[in-house]
């Protein structure tokens, strides 16, 4: 099962201990989307994730880690519940990601694709993927 996540970034970019999702020391496969200044180090101390696992307990476990809805890409946000409609808003707000266009019409995807670009215009989400 694949599921989205906003990660922080640890790290302090040595090769001992380089900068990377949180994700990756939970050994879960995933993808994450880092960008990065031209002295290497992220430019965010977040970043999206798309994790693929058969027990995504450890994720979800951490309180560090934001755990986005469990829908298909083409899911409409009206399908989500107003608490976990308010719950994703306050996690994009938190982030800056601006939202002003977004509603219950919208669609997952337009989620994943709104985060994706904050952190990289060239964010494609099919594109982005990871297996088990």
């Amino acid at each position: 099962m694949k599921r989205y996540y906003l990660s922080p970034i640890i790290g302090d970019g040595t090769r001992e201990n380089p900068f990377r999702a949180k994700l990756r020391d939970l050994a879960v496969n995933h993808v994450a989307v880092i960008p990065t200044g031209v002295d290497g180090r992220p430019l965010f101390a977040w970043c999206l994730t798309l994790a693929a696992a058969t027990d995504h307990a450890p994720v979800l476990a951490d309180p560090t880690i934001d755990t986005l809805p469990d829908l298909s890409l083409d899911a409409r946000l009206n399908t989500l519940t107003l608490v976990e409609r308010q719950a994703l808003w306050i996690k994009l707000d938190s982030r800056t990601i601006d939202r002003s266009d977004l509603g219950t019409n919208s669609t997952y995807r337009d989620i994943i694709r709104r985060i994706g670009r904050h952190l990289d215009i060239g964010f494609i989400e099919t594109s982005f993927d990871v297996s088990e």
